[in-house]
């Protein structure tokens, strides 16, 4: 699991109005949250649709991948 630098939250709340839980929700639904699928090409979702810098749509990406990790078991919670 990539140690993520939780500092970089409350920014990317503030600028989207949108949560941890909500982004990961979205991926799903997009079909971008397989954890094996490259970094690249979530966050380029992630920048398209919410307008996210390169750092943050970076932190979002692999918080989004370390969830799905986390729900399928595969990480430590």
């Amino acid at each position: 699991m990539v140690p993520l630098d939780l500092n970089y939250l409350p920014g990317i709340e503030k600028k989207t109005g949108k949560t941890t839980n909500y982004f990961v929700a979205a991926a799903i639904k997009k079909g971008v949250a397989d954890p094996n699928l490259k970094p690249g090409v979530r966050m380029a979702w992630l920048k398209e649709e919410y307008g996210l810098g390169h750092g943050h749509a970076l932190f979002m990406a692999h918080t989004i991948r370390n969830e799905m990790l986390k729900r399928a078991g595969k990480t430590k919670k």
